[in-house]
C-alpha cells in the first residue's frame, strides 16, 4: 500500500483501492477483472504510481488512469519491481535497469555507465539525499548524486586517458596538451568502462579544427 494525506492507497489481484481516512470509505479506482501482480505503489500530489509484474507501470491521476508504460513504451518492458522517489518524480527499477521519469517529455530516461551504473542487473536500491545505493546478487555499491540526474552532474567518465606519449616521450596532462608543429606522432593510453563485450566497443576520436574523424 501508499499512504497519502488521508488516503490509504492498496491492490489486490484484481484492482486498486483508495480508503479515505476521515470517511473510513473504500471506493474502487479501477476493476480490471484479471491477473494484476502489484509490486509497489508511490502516491505524490494526486499522482499515484503502480508497479507491477505483468503490466508494466500504471500512472493514475486523480483516480483515473493516465497512462501506462509497458513493453512499447520507453521503459521496455512489463516488469517493474519498485518505486522510488526523486525531486518528487517516480525512480523505478524494471528488468532493464534503473530509469527517472522526465515529465516534460512524459517519459522516462535510464541511468546507466555515464552516471556510475555499470551493471544494470540490480536487485534493489535505495535512495537519500546525498546517495543512491544499489543492491546486487553478491555487492552493494554506492553513487554520489546532486541535484538531478544529467549527466554532467552525476557522471562517471566513459573514457579515461592515463597518459599520452608525444614522439615516444611522456607528456605531463596537469597544465593541458598543448603541441608544436612537429609533436604529431600521439600514443593514447585510457581505460574505458563499459557493460558489453570488449571485442563490441569501437572508439573514435576527433581533433579540435578537423572535420575527419579518426577510428580507433
Amino acid at each position: 500500500f501508499s499512504e497519502s494525506d488521508s488516503t490509504i492507497y492498496y491492490a489486490n489481484n484484481i484492482g486498486l483501492f483508495a480508503r479515505d481516512y476521515s470517511t473510513g470509505k473504500t471506493h474502487e479506482i479501477e476493476f480490471r477483472g484479471e491477473a494484476l501482480i502489484v509490486e509497489d505503489l508511490f502516491c505524490e500530489n494526486e499522482n499515484l504510481w503502480v508497479a507491477t509484474q505483468n503490466l508494466g507501470l500504471l500512472h493514475y491521476r486523480n483516480n483515473g488512469i493516465q497512462e501506462v508504460y509497458g513493453d512499447s513504451s520507453a521503459l521496455r518492458t512489463s516488469l517493474v519491481r519498485k518505486i522510488g522517489q526523486y525531486n518528487g518524480q517516480p525512480m523505478v527499477l524494471t528488468a532493464k535497469g534503473i530509469a527517472v521519469f522526465e515529465p516534460e517529455e512524459k517519459t522516462f530516461r535510464y541511468l546507466g555507465v555515464e552516471h556510475g551504473i555499470i551493471d544494470p542487473k540490480i536487485v534493489d536500491f535505495d535512495l537519500s539525499d546525498s546517495t543512491l545505493t544499489l543492491v546486487y546478487n553478491s555487492s552493494v555499491v554506492q553513487i554520489p548524486i546532486k541535484p538531478d540526474f544529467e549527466g554532467r552532474q552525476l557522471r562517471a567518465p566513459l573514457i579515461r586517458i592515463n597518459r599520452i606519449l608525444v614522439n615516444r616521450k611522456q607528456k605531463d596532462l596537469r597544465q593541458g596538451l598543448k603541441l608544436e608543429h612537429d609533436e604529431n606522432a600521439l600514443t593514447f593510453f585510457y581505460e574505458v568502462r563499459s557493460i558489453i563485450q570488449r571485442s563490441e566497443i569501437k572508439l573514435f576520436y576527433r581533433l579540435p579544427a578537423f572535420r575527419k574523424i579518426g577510428s580507433r
